[in-house]
């Protein structure tokens, strides 16, 4: 089976100028724990890192103002393609110690998420 057959194609994401208030608030609305932070041209949204949830709300944790996102993102991030197996996705999501993963498509263009959840649901099928 492939990615493609399972990715979350409802994908909230956050850019690098944001500020990490409202892309933690992005991460509780999604309940995931990994935003994709993405900048967009014409053609869709390339990745240039993820946002952790545990960074997000520990950089903005009593504070009025936090810094941007692309300050406390992991870049280069963690990424699937939607090509890949599932085998291969959570070899991947086992390495990287994410909570979910970007999918891109063989452009490196946003798909989707991947999550241990998606992952769950599929074997309970």
């Amino acid at each position: 089976m492939l990615v493609e057959q399972v990715v979350n194609r409802n994908v909230l994401t956050a850019r690098p100028g944001d500020d990490v208030l409202s892309a933690a608030r992005r991460l509780l609305e999604c309940r995931c724990g990994v935003l994709p932070v993405v900048v967009e041209d014409e053609r869709g949204a390339r990745v240039v890192g993820l946002l952790r949830h545990r960074d997000a709300f520990a950089a903005a944790y009593g504070r009025a103002d936090g810094p941007a996102v692309e300050a406390i993102m992991s870049a280069p991030g963690f990424t699937c393609g939607a090509s890949d197996s599932l085998g291969m996705a959570v070899r991947l999501l086992r390495r990287s110690g994410m909570e979910a993963l970007p999918v891109l498509d063989g452009e490196g263009y946003l798909v989707g998420v991947l999550s241990f959840a998606d992952l769950v649901r599929e074997a309970a099928r």
